[in-house]
């Protein structure tokens, strides 16, 4: 039963970074002196060299991580 559950996080997992990687939103803000926009712009503009944001990452290590948990949980 466990794996199962883990199998179904890990495909939920995989298209929410699929869905993640088409979220490129551009690095110009409507109002960049705000603090708000400022955050954005540096959390975007770190994670701009790596090609996807920073939720795309974050799924993908999801992914990752549950599929491997869904293996060992399927092989005992």
């Amino acid at each position: 039963m466990t794996a199962w559950i883990l199998l179904l996080l890990a495909l939920g997992c995989a298209w929410l970074f699929f869905d993640a990687t088409k979220l490129k939103a551009p690095l110009t803000d409507e109002h960049p002196a705000t603090i708000a926009g400022k955050a954005r712009m540096m959390i975007e503009g770190l994670a701009a060299p790596l090609g996807l944001g920073v939720l795309a990452w974050f799924f993908l290590a999801m992914t990752i991580l549950l599929g491997v948990l869904t293996v060992r949980e399927f092989l005992s």
